[in-house]
């Protein structure tokens, strides 16, 4: 231990020193008229959209999405809330999240990533929700006896809504806890250099990527395929790097 709370992660199994961002084959989240750039999509598949994000003329960089499923009250900021989002999770969890996005995607460490702006998401229910979304309610801005809420904090406000809670937002339950996600505010700008891994799903992909991409060469690789079966015991995703 030094000083406050935990020194090393690796001494916790079900904790990891990375986060990663996995590309989609879905639509953006986001219009292509958020940006002040001209920003065409970004290809139809994660693979397409995985290299684009690596081959930009200004650098890498990872473009924000809007928080669509953020209460209508925040619907009324003259900036919307868009950022990038971050999960932390063991190896053998990013092959179950793999399901919900592709098995495509970046992996950055922690320090990184933290050093770069993202910060772990602040969890609440829907009361909690709605006395933020209040502080920043044009007719309710004249009554308040306090300083309102931040706006470059709201992005990391996540709702809380468990099937095992009292209440309910819009008729359904909203608990996405299990990505343990970071955020950053704006696009995610970073160098080369801070890529930990470059996650890829199967190892034949590996080779086609770099040759197609030879800014690759020398960066770490991922292979989604083989965290499927990875041990209970505790392996950080820098035990399955590979480098070509």
């Amino acid at each position: 231990m030094n000083g406050y709370g935990v020194a090393h992660d690796a001494e916790y199994p079900d904790h990891s020193g990375y986060l990663w961002h996995l590309t989609s084959n879905r639509n953006p989240l986001s219009p292509v008229e958020f940006g002040s750039q001209n920003r065409n999509v970004r290809g139809t598949t994660a693979r397409h959209r995985l290299i684009s994000i690596l081959t930009q003329a200004t650098g890498p960089q990872i473009w924000c999405s809007h928080l669509h499923y953020m209460t209508p009250q925040f619907h009324n900021l003259h900036t919307p809330i868009r950022c990038v989002c971050f999960t932390e999770c063991i190896p053998s969890s990013l092959a179950i999240h793999a399901r919900r996005f592709s098995r495509w995607g970046l992996l950055f460490s922690k320090s990184t990533a933290y050093l770069n702006g993202a910060r772990p998401v602040w969890y609440m229910d829907d009361v909690l929700m709605n006395r933020f979304a209040q502080c920043h309610a044009p007719s309710q801005r004249g009554n308040l006896s306090v300083l309102p809420f931040p706006e470059e904090y709201l992005h990391l406000l996540m709702p809380f809504v468990p099937e095992y809670g009292l209440r309910r937002m819009g008729g359904r339950t909203l608990d996405f806890s299990v990505e343990r996600e970071w955020r950053a505010r704006g696009d995610f700008n970073f160098t080369r250099d801070q890529l930990a891994a470059i996650i890829v799903p199967t190892e034949d992909d590996i080779n086609p990527f770099v040759n197609e991409n030879p800014m690759c060469h020398n960066l770490n690789f991922i292979v989604a395929e083989e965290l499927h079966h990875t041990e209970i015991k505790h392996w950080d995703f820098n035990h399955f790097f590979r480098q070509i």
